[in-house]
């Protein structure tokens, strides 16, 4: 860290104390002025260049604008741009930390062609070298949608080649002469090309019930426009790293799988809302879910999570939450201070007890507890006053606390598959009081007034 000494002025100091007293100067005064000269300024030694991008509103060549990918751990800086650009003079976009400077000045075009070094400079000198690539897609649209069908000669596609119109190829949806949605489900695909990444502009692409073991990784090259990806059912083992750059995604499917294990970067997904990774081989509820700050669902179901993370609880905006049939030998109780959660399904797990902080669901409206072991209905659950559906059907329960009848906002109670030989008056009422569909056995009987 450099440093920069008051000494100017406090050598004029000096001199005014001299010239204007009469007093000796003393050793402890030279002393302290001494220290004061000594005093350090820090200087920022902050030097990352935080964002950088091509706007199309700047760069008449491109037709949308281009956030390009940062590697700080490698210094390496990374755009994709749609096929036919010409990238030989083009303006970026960058930010960069206060008070650093940047050569070349991010005010210059410059020819991308090559790659192109960035040298950020920190107030206090230390330097950073970041160097700048832009890709260019390498194929057209169409071309890459024919690699598709060449890869797959025995796929269920009936696309007609030789029509130019692509909006008329089936599963393709077209806006401005670009593919936008790409709907295959069901086709017999076995093999995506690594061309599926020149499809610059895709928003959503729906692969489901397929047969496909391997995502490339181009798929990564998607990262400008893709919210949507579906690759469920099929029989992807592994996921590339790169899918992880596609920082757009809002809803990913990844049901039905053969997954063992969710990468940590998954937590590069910073939109994410939905998450399904239900019907895979997990051991472990990942803890890089919890690293993202706008899911809302995530749904587990069929796996073999037995491991939590701490701190279940920090995910503040997850409403929805499926944990079905796993070999789960206790759930954490941070799970029910979930704060938002309005949706918890909780079947097949050999539950035998309610946690104590149950009634922390503050918002609660759909709980499923069927398929366990409980052998009672306890009464902390009639402070759940939000919930509108409430299933306990092929579990052991013989009795049912009378607080239940305090849930007047349900919708639907399902006791069906029990042993419960009475139900007790106030929770009958919420049939005739509140139209409550009360599912029940036969031998299940309403408690006579008295009783």
């Amino acid at each position: 860290m450099r440093s920069i000494h008051k000494a100017l002025f406090f050598i004029c100091l000096l001199s005014l104390v001299l010239g204007c007293s009469k007093e000796i100067v003393t050793d402890d005064i030279l002393e302290e002025i001494e220290e004061e000269v000594e005093e350090e300024v820090d200087l920022s030694d902050e030097n990352t260049i935080i964002e950088f991008s091509f706007l199309a509103e700047r760069n008449g060549v491109l037709p949308t604008d281009i956030i390009a990918n940062i590697d700080h751990e490698n210094r390496m800086i990374t755009a994709i741009v749609p096929y036919g650009s010409d990238v030989s003079n083009l303006l970026p976009n960058i930010v960069f930390s206060d008070k650093a400077t940047l050569t070349p000045l991010p005010s210059e075009s410059q020819d991308y062609t090559g790659g192109v070094n960035y040298t950020i400079t920190a107030e206090s000198g230390e330097q950073l070298e970041y160097e700048v690539f832009v890709e260019i897609v390498p194929v057209s649209q169409k071309i890459a949608l024919i690699s598709l069908y060449n890869e797959n000669p025995d796929s269920l596609l009936e696309w007609d080649l030789e029509e130019q119109d692509i909006s008329k190829w089936e599963g393709v949806v077209v806006e401005n002469d670009n593919i936008v949605e790409l709907d295959l489900t069901k086709k017999g695909i076995i093999k995506l090309p690594s061309e599926i990444g020149s499809l610059f502009y895709l928003k959503q692409l729906i692969l489901n019930k397929n047969e496909i073991q391997e995502v490339p990784k181009e798929i990564g090259n998607l990262y400008t426009n893709l919210n949507y990806l579906h690759l469920g059912d099929n029989n992807i083992e592994t996921l590339p790293i790169e899918l992880f750059d596609l920082e757009n995604l809002v809803d990913l499917r990844l049901l039905n799988n053969v997954l063992t294990v969710i990468p940590e970067e998954m937590s590069q997904l910073k939109l994410l809302e939905a998450i399904s990774v239900t019907g895979n081989l997990l051991t472990e509820f990942p803890k890089s879910f919890l690293e993202l700050p706008l899911l809302k669902e995530a749904h587990l179901s069929n796996n073999q999570i037995v491991l939590f993370p701490e701190g279940m609880n920090t995910m503040l905006n997850l409403n929805r939450l499926s944990l079905n049939n796993n070999p789960i030998t206790a759930l954490p109780e941070e799970i029910f201070e979930i704060p938002e959660l309005t949706y918890l399904t909780l079947t097949q797990l050999g539950l035998t007890t309610f946690p104590e902080n149950i009634t922390s669901l503050k918002k609660i409206e759909i709980l499923n507890f069927s398929k366990n072991s409980f052998t009672s209905i306890d009464a902390q659950l009639g402070q759940l006053t939000t919930l509108s559906e409430l299933f306990f059907h092929e579990n052991q329960i013989i009795d049912i606390a009378p607080e239940i009848g305090n849930l007047i906002n349900l919708s639907v109670l399902n006791l069906s598959s029990n042993s419960i030989e009475i139900i007790p008056k106030i929770v009958c009422d919420l049939r005739d009081d509140y139209g409550v569909e009360i599912i029940k056995d036969q031998i299940a009987v309403c408690e006579e007034p008295g009783e």
